[in-house]
């Protein structure tokens, strides 16, 4: 149950917050490494980037109740709806569309770059700082120019470059590689004499990226929903500021531009109408002068006034329907003749339809993103497939409601006909001179009416434009004077010893999360109740593999007589002298434990056996230098008897080897189910004093389970950074079904950890050992000293 519980709670003990401190404190150096380069970047960095310098501006793009007369308010009754607010995103696109970045960089001839050479590092200055003025004519403006170094004295200026000096004059064009250059001093200039500046002209295309990249434009946290916060980055803060208020400015025009195209094409359409009605009044009206004086008459009777009383209100209502006709044409010619460039659907109020409104105010808002799209220089931009996509569906639906409504013109127009002819027929009984002028003057009456109608609706879009132009962006906040330096070196310095310190805690970090192997005595006691009987400490490939010799003592020497002596403190009985060791896999170093151990024993005076029982992959033979001969399997096959096969070892007087075989068994599994293997447990018992079985590992084959029945007491090896904590649940298992007699463990190859009682860092000194150690610490003494124990085995 104890055991259960240990395997239980492994997962709860996997992360260890105590040992990872202990690790991270360990390698400390690394994190002195890593905060040491990284800092060092951090210097580098900063020593040699161009600083930013930050500057936010608040914009207010329009008011909610500013969009009345907007595109997209065409064809309503009052000329305009407004609408719930901005288009912020419309309206960041168009503050970085490439058009109008490219206005603002050409406006301020920001592909010009002069610094001002320091002992630090060039300083660079707006142009409108400069003392001097710089004119430059390029032959090819997307081309870099090299970089020149200006100086100057009284009488002209030096322009030094890679290729040599040129000497130039104030006032005159300098011709520098096809390029005309003129510098003319200010009234400062006296201030830049001796001075030394950097110039060099830019490719336009790459200027223009560059300010689109230090643009951002987003809706302002802290504001109203028709502001917006433009971020600009730029080596000046000055010229950041006059950057931003040209690209507002710009940003307005274009605006006005797009936002106007509409009521533009309108007022056109009623100037063109309203020529064509001012002469067709002018004609009409001549003609009846020239009537009433050809024929001496100058009014109409009683009766036919009367008559003529009842059709203004038809005329009126022919005359819209006229011009209605001529807006749904306008329309219609607008939308079917666009050829892959669309135009702004003329936004006419002389229609009443809310569902056209509707379309031809989503088709303009389409239009105009397009257009900001395209002007961005994203002629693939994925975004356009949807719009063009959107736009076609709209002039479907356009068209279909431009005749739904010209039916219901043309209704109209056959009713009043229809009335119209009711009333002119009763004119059939007047005299003839007398209708003819009654019709003149009806005629007269509706050119008079139509003029006044399209002079009133010129006048009204007039005004709704002068409304527009005054309805415009505005900056609300400049904040130039309080511009930021990027980088900041405080945060870059931040940054930088952070990362340098999180770096190395991640990885140690990783590491020991993802490592799933023994790394201290606790992970072995916390899935385990086994008794540890042994740590071994780490021996190098080039130290012999018998370590443990009468005259040896190191501290892997001294650890394998305290293990001799913890084996002697287990009370063995007369007839509980044989010893089996094993482990999990190869590589664990359990034939070096079996080696040393029955060594350590034979030092004592004890008659040892040491059996080579790991007849799959045997190796004892040749740490002990020792040839392959006859052996265990030889005795098994019949081949051998057992004193045939037992080698005393030269180097040890009391050590006795029993090697595999030769050859090699082919089915050793099978053949140590031999009943001869219990006569050969038999006579070394009787003929030893003690007898180490070295097995092999219980992994992967079931030897070492075998054998079990043979043994007294059994030894697990673990090694320290190799062994897999899942072994552990191994180990339980063999020990819960009684698998292995009285299993315990031996820890081999610790290094240098404290978390183990007997590291390399713990091992014996005392001695000569400790003598020659000694020689090379200048008078300071190191004695490690280790509790004597009885290494009596019984």
């Amino acid at each position: 149950m104890e055991q259960q519980l240990l395997l239980d709670g492994e997962n709860e003990k996997s992360f260890d917050i105590k040992r990872l401190f202990s690790k991270v404190v360990k390698n400390f150096y690394w994190f002195l490494i890593s905060v040491i380069l990284f800092g060092a970047g951090a210097y580098i960095y900063l020593r040699f980037t161009q600083p930013l310098y930050e500057v936010k501006t608040n914009v207010q793009v329009k008011l909610p109740s500013e969009g009345a007369n907007k595109i997209g308010s065409a064809f309503n009754g009052s000329g305009g709806g407004a609408e719930e607010g901005p288009d912020l995103s419309s309206e960041i696109l168009r503050f970085q569309s490439y058009s109008l970045v490219g206005e603002a960089v050409d406006s301020l001839k920001l592909h010009i770059r002069v610094s001002k050479v320091t002992e630090k590092a060039p300083k660079p200055l707006a142009l409108d700082a400069l003392p001097f003025s710089i004119k430059l004519k390029r032959q090819d403006t997307e081309t870099e120019s090299p970089l020149y170094k200006l100086t100057f004295d009284n009488s002209g200026y030096s322009l030094a470059t890679e290729a040599g000096t040129i000497k130039g004059d104030y006032y005159k064009p300098l011709s520098i590689n096809g390029d005309q250059l003129i510098i003319q001093p200010k009234d400062s200039m006296v201030t830049a004499l001796g001075g030394q500046y950097e110039f060099k002209y830019l490719g336009r295309q790459n200027t223009i990226k560059t300010y689109i990249s230090r643009i951002k434009v987003e809706p302002s946290k802290s504001a109203g929903p028709s502001i917006l916060e433009v971020t600009i980055k730029d080596e000046v803060p000055t010229r950041a500021k006059e950057f931003v208020n040209v690209l507002v400015y710009n940003f307005d025009l274009a605006n006005l531009d797009y936002n106007n195209q509409a009521l533009r094409k309108e007022l056109n359409f009623l100037n063109d109408r309203l020529v064509t009605a001012t002469a067709e009044m002018e004609d009409q009206s001549k003609k009846v002068r020239d009537f009433k004086a050809r024929n001496q008459v100058f009014d109409v009777s009683a009766s036919a006034g009367q008559l003529l009383g009842n059709l203004p209100v038809i005329d009126a209502k022919k005359t819209d329907n006229i011009l209605k006709s001529d807006l749904l044409n306008l329309v219609e010619n607008n939308i079917k003749s666009y050829d892959g460039q669309e135009e702004i659907v003329p936004n006419s109020s002389g229609l009443q339809d809310p569902v056209l409104a509707d379309q031809i105010g989503k088709y303009n808002q389409l239009v105009l993103q397009k257009r900001a799209v395209q002007d961005n220089g994203a002629s693939k931009d994925p975004r356009l497939p949807a719009i063009n996509g959107q736009m076609e569906e709209l002039r479907t639906n356009i068209l279909k409601s431009v005749q739904n409504i010209r039916k219901e013109v043309r209704a109209t127009s056959s009713s009043l006909a229809t009335q119209e002819r009711s009333i002119t027929g009763r004119f059939s009984s007047m005299p003839a001179k007398e209708k003819e002028l009654a019709e003149m003057n009806r005629l007269l009456d509706i050119k008079n009416s139509l003029y006044t109608f399209l002079l009133q609706k010129t006048e009204d879009k007039k005004l709704e434009l002068a409304a527009n132009e005054i309805v415009s962006s505005r900056i609300i906040d400049n904040g130039a004077d309080n511009a930021t330096k990027v980088p900041k070196p405080l945060m870059i310095y931040g940054i930088a010893l952070g990362i340098g310190f999180l770096l190395p805690l991640v990885v140690i970090a990783v590491r020991f999360i993802m490592n799933q192997k023994v790394e201290t005595r606790q992970d072995v006691e916390s899935l385990t109740s086994l008794p540890i009987i042994g740590e071994i400490g780490n021996v190098s490939k080039n130290q012999p593999e018998l370590i443990i010799t009468p005259t040896n003592v190191s501290s892997e020497a001294e650890q394998f007589r305290t293990l001799r002596t913890n084996i002697s403190y287990m009370a063995l009985g007369a007839k509980q002298k044989t010893l089996l060791i094993t482990s999990s896999k190869s590589g664990e170093g359990k034939s070096f434990v079996s080696l040393n151990l029955a060594n350590s024993i034979a030092i004592s005076n004890k008659r040892v056996a040491l059996l080579e029982f790991d007849m799959r992959n045997p190796g004892l033979a040749a740490k002990l230098n020792m040839e392959k001969s006859i052996g265990i399997a030889n005795y098994l096959h019949g081949e051998a008897s057992i004193n045939e096969i037992i080698q005393p070892v030269p180097s040890s007087p009391n050590l006795f080897f029993l090697g595999c075989g030769n050859p090699l068994p082919e089915a050793p599994g099978e053949l140590i189910l031999d009943e001869k293997v219990e006569t050969l447990f038999t006579y070394l018992k009787q003929n030893f004093d003690v007898v180490v079985v070295d097995t092999p590992p219980v992994g992967p084959v079931s030897d070492a389970l075998t054998l079990g029945r043979f043994a007294d007491i059994s030894f697990f090896v673990i090694r320290h950074r190799h062994t897999l904590r899942s072994t552990m649940k191994l180990i339980n298992k063999l020990n819960d079904g009684k698998k292995l007699p009285r299993l315990t463990l031996i820890i081999n190859g610790v290094m240098d950890n404290k978390e183990f009682s007997y590291g390399n860092d713990f091992g014996y000194g005392y001695g000569y050992q400790a003598k020659e150690n000694r020689k090379g610490w200048k008078g300071i003494t190191t004695i490690r000293v280790s509790n004597k124990r009885s290494e009596t085995i019984n």
